[in-house]
This record gives C-alpha cells, sequence and structure tokens, in this order.
C-alpha cells in the first residue's frame, strides 16, 4: 500500500448517460482503429491544453554533479509569467507531434494550432479527438476546414460540427449559429466504415 499517493478522478455525470455511452463507444472504437486508419494515411490525435505553465528562470546556473554529490539547484528564481501548451497525442504509435507553446489558448491559439499541426502532413488525413471547450468549436476552424480542400482526406475539427453528407457533396456547419454559412467540401474517399448521413465530427 501506498497511502501518501493519490489519483484524481473526474466523475462524468452526463445529463444524457446513453448519448455519453455512444459518444465514448465511439471515441474507443476510433483509437482501436487508429493504426489501420495510420496505415490508409489518416492521423488520430486526442489533443488537450495544459494551462497555467510556469515560466522560471533559476536565479543562478546550476552546480554540476560530482563525486558524491548530487547536481546542485538554485532555489531562489525569476518569474516569467505563465505558458500554455496545446499538444497532439498520436494514438496509434503514443508519439506527442507538433505541440505548440504560448502565453494563451484563445479561439486564434487553437486554430493556429491545428493549422500547424495538419501542415506537418498536409497531404493526410487528420482527426482531432478534443472536449467541448468553446475554442474547439469556433468559427475559424469551420473557414479552415474548406480552405484545406480539395483535400485526398477530410479533416476534422472538433466534436460539435455536423458533417452533412449527401450523394455528391460533404457539407459542414457551424452549431453555434442557425445563421452560419454553410461551406461545401468536395473530401475524397471517406474513412471505411462510415456510411452516407449526418456525421458527428469528432
Amino acid at each position: 500500500m501506498q497511502p501518501h499517493k493519490s489519483r484524481y478522478w473526474l466523475n462524468a455525470n452526463p445529463d444524457d448517460p446513453e448519448e455519453f455511452r455512444r459518444q465514448s463507444a465511439a471515441v474507443c472504437e476510433l483509437y482501436e482503429r487508429a493504426e489501420q486508419l495510420a496505415e490508409q494515411g489518416i492521423h488520430v490525435v486526442g489533443t488537450d491544453e495544459k494551462t497555467g505553465i510556469q515560466a522560471l528562470e533559476r536565479l543562478y546556473p546550476d552546480i554540476p554533479m560530482g563525486p558524491g554529490r548530487v547536481q546542485g539547484r538554485e532555489f531562489e528564481y525569476v518569474r516569467h509569467g505563465t505558458l500554455c501548451l496545446i499538444a497532439n497525442l498520436e494514438i496509434w504509435c503514443g508519439h506527442v507531434i507538433a505541440p505548440s507553446v504560448g502565453p494563451s489558448r484563445a479561439e486564434a491559439d487553437f486554430a493556429a494550432h491545428v493549422e500547424q499541426t495538419v501542415g506537418t502532413d498536409p497531404l493526410a488525413g487528420w482527426v482531432f479527438v478534443v472536449d467541448n471547450l468553446d475554442t474547439h468549436q469556433s468559427e475559424s476552424l469551420v473557414l479552415y476546414v474548406p480552405e484545406r480542400s480539395p483535400s485526398p482526406h477530410p479533416v476534422r475539427v472538433h466534436a460539435e460540427a455536423l458533417l452533412v453528407a449527401e450523394p455528391d457533396r460533404d457539407l459542414v456547419r457551424h452549431p453555434v449559429s442557425e445563421t452560419a454559412t454553410t461551406f461545401e467540401l468536395r473530401l475524397g474517399r471517406r474513412v471505411e466504415g462510415e456510411g452516407a448521413g449526418v456525421h458527428r465530427v469528432l
């Protein structure tokens, strides 16, 4: 036993347990298929932010370790504010790719991060698995998707946009406003296993 150790736990407490189970199952299934999708040229990444990282500078340099002596680190430090890390975990292999570090996590920051990430493999498909933070559901992301077209694969940018599949075209509608512009996308082949109809973008 190690009673001095603990681990944070978040109770989901969903408003709609059945919808929560459906969404959880969809994400788990996507994770299971991540390696197969990678072989098809489609990246599946889990993306999140780590905020409030203190940027500290030690007042004096470290003292190197030596025989019988551990490294010495200065206790006093200078504060340089805080930073936000936005990172992507490539699900199938566990690698962190294209991280962003900056002073904030505003809408423009996350949209730029997605664009930067896609730029590492611009001809590939990308699936971003994110939470429901407002910046993950922004108009900037919906505007970015048609700019990516024509692409051989779709880019899926957040959990609440709707990809409406029709026989000869795909539409992306922004969920926040009923008056938001609808964009026509000329996407290539679909991810195997998905049919026509309305798909909730992960």
